[in-house]
């Protein structure tokens, strides 16, 4: 019982870290895009200025890249008690 455990718990976090890693990879990528997409604007220094259209938009990437990792972390729970069983 215990070694299934330790199983599922060493398979959950090799294969975490490869698709998390993975996952912060295309986010980093993501924000490149963005500052590529709009040169002219200084995100920070517009949230900082209290533009509420620009920090709005932050908070929906950010958002968005919590709730991926959280739907990553779920899916890989289930696929090392797959493996496993």
């Amino acid at each position: 019982m215990i070694v299934e455990i330790i199983k599922i718990i060493v398979t959950f976090l090799v294969v975490s870290l490869i698709i998390i890693s993975f996952y912060m990879m295309v986010v980093r990528r993501v924000f490149v895009i963005i500052n590529e997409i709009t040169p002219d604007v200084d995100e920070i220094k517009e949230i900082l200025r209290g533009n509420l259209a620009v920090s709005n938009y932050y908070s929906r990437i950010v958002s968005s890249i919590a709730i991926g990792i959280a739907i990553i972390i779920s899916t890989l729970i289930i696929i090392s008690m797959i493996i496993v069983k």
